[in-house]
């Protein structure tokens, strides 16, 4: 049998929200967990250089005190992603909803 890692790690991310991986059974929803606001894809691989860029950020971040966060882009695309760990995001989220309630979703 296949590794069933990914599973897992969709549970994990599903307990940051506070809710359960959606089950799609061979679907194409990208959708990986079950919540209200968030539309969360999640991916579990060896080999990432978004990793390694971000772990090469923890040593200074730590050192001043500051959250790490990394921001990509691709040249010629406006779309642009910010990279941050997940106990970082879980007090951002939970700053969130304590602010806004559970099911606002943050304006894109």
């Amino acid at each position: 049998m296949a590794s069933q890692a990914w599973k897992a790690e969709e549970r994990a991310v599903a307990k940051i929200f506070g809710t359960t991986r959606a089950l799609m059974k061979g679907t194409d929803e990208k959708n990986d967990i079950i919540h209200p606001v968030w539309l969360v894809d999640s991916k579990l691989q060896n080999k990432w250089c978004v990793k390694k860029w971000f772990k090469a950020l923890l040593p200074a971040a730590k050192t001043e005190g500051k959250t790490p966060l990394l921001t990509l882009r691709t040249k010629g695309e406006r779309l642009r992603l910010v990279v941050m760990d997940d106990k970082a995001f879980k007090a951002l989220l939970g700053a969130w909803e304590r602010e806004n309630g559970d099911a606002t979703a943050i304006p894109v």
